[in-house]
Formats: structure tokens, C-alpha cells, sequence
């Protein structure tokens, strides 16, 4: 019903805000990651939003970015999750992280999180595996891959040079991975220095 709304805030804690706008105060749930990212009271905010309506309750639940929405709108399309419970889920740790662990099926840090035992993680892991692959990057996963893509350029451009100069793949990669994690800002010339240094002793 509602993509986002933009208002002030009026109040704050760690599972709600009240919103205004237009006059009109909403009570909004979120998770603590929202609570930690949000300004004070008294800055405006815009808010990613769910409103889910039943018989006995109409709740507006928030978030400070689309992708954290979006990975709610998810857990609670599994069975067994309502958005209580998937809102828990992501106070307990970030999507970005529950991500990762749908990615790499790890089940055994799945069921770790608090909310989620081992019947339910296993239900996530089954129903979202193919689902998340309709999501768009978390924020700091797009912010570090675009931060990134320099030194990745640099890497490739070196482990090529040292081919050339008849360096195996392996016994490259193993010193570039411990120059770049020394020094991620190296020039090209200056990244071959340092490897041929390293492979050199």
C-alpha cells in the first residue's frame, strides 16, 4: 500500500518511530539496523515501508533502505514467519549478513540466530535460496564492490605483466593477495614492485 513515507521524526526508539507527515503521525516498527542508520528526532527521514493489515491489527513496518524492505517482504513469505518474527530477525542481525548465508548454505549460522531455530532456518534456506537472486545488492556489498573495482583492475593488470615475465597463476596470487590486503591503493607500477619483492624472497 505504501512504497515509503517521508516525514519528520517525532520520537524514537529502538523498535519504533513515529513519523509525521502532513500532519499525520505514523507509528512505525522497524529493526535496530534502522534505529542505528535514522537522524535524531526532529530530522526528516524517508522510510521504506510494509503495511500489513489483519482483522485484529494494521502495523507499518520500516526500514532505511529499499534492499533491508525488500529482504523482510521475503522472510515473511516463508511459512511459519510473520512480520513480528521476521522483524526480530533483522534486529538480531543485518539482511545483508542473512544473505551471505542463504548464498553460501550455511545453515549452521543460520540457525545460530536468535528467533530462528533449526526447522525454520532450514524453511528459509529452502524457500529463498532461488527468491533472492530477484534482489538488488545490500548498500555496503554495492559500496564495496564499486570501491573495489580500482584495485581489482590494478590486480589483474599486474598478475598479467608477471605472466609475461614467466610467473606461474598460483605462487601470483598468493603474494598479490597479501600486497593488496597490506596496501589496497597501489599503483600498478608499485603493486609489481612489492609482488616481485615478495615472490623474490
Amino acid at each position: 500500500m505504501y512504497e515509503y513515507i517521508k516525514g519528520k521524526i517525532i520520537a524514537k526508539s529502538p523498535s519504533f518511530i513515529i513519523l509525521e507527515n502532513n500532519g499525520i503521525g505514523y507509528k512505525i516498527f522497524i529493526p535496530l539496523r534502522t534505529y542505528n542508520q535514522v537522524p535524531d528526532t526532529g530530522a526528516a527521514v524517508k522510510l521504506y515501508t510494509y503495511f500489513h493489515h489483519k482483522e485484529d491489527a494494521a502495523l507499518l513496518f520500516g526500514f532505511e533502505n529499499k534492499f533491508d524492505r525488500d529482504f523482510f517482504l521475503l522472510l515473511i513469505s516463508v511459512s511459519g514467519i510473520g512480520p513480528r518474527l521476521a522483524l526480530k530477525i533483522l534486529t538480531e542481525t543485518t539482511a545483508g549478513t542473512l544473505l551471505e548465508f542463504i548464498n553460501k548454505q550455511d545453515i549452521s549460522a543460520l540457525k545460530r540466530i536468535k528467533g530462528l531455530g533449526e526447522k525454520t532456518a532450514r524453511k528459509v534456506m529452502l524457500e529463498l535460496t532461488d527468491k533472492i537472486t530477484s534482489l538488488e545488492q545490500p548498500p555496503e556489498i554495492a559500496q564495496k564492490t564499486a570501491s573495489s573495482e580500482p584495485a581489482r583492475e590494478i590486480m589483474n593488470d599486474t598478475t598479467a605483466a608477471l605472466k609475461n615475465l614467466g610467473y606461474k597463476d598460483r605462487e601470483i596470487k598468493q603474494v598479490l593477495d597479501r600486497v593488496f590486503q597490506n596496501n589496497p591503493a597501489l599503483s600498478l607500477e608499485q603493486a609489481i614492485r612489492e609482488t616481485l619483492k615478495l615472490i623474490s624472497n
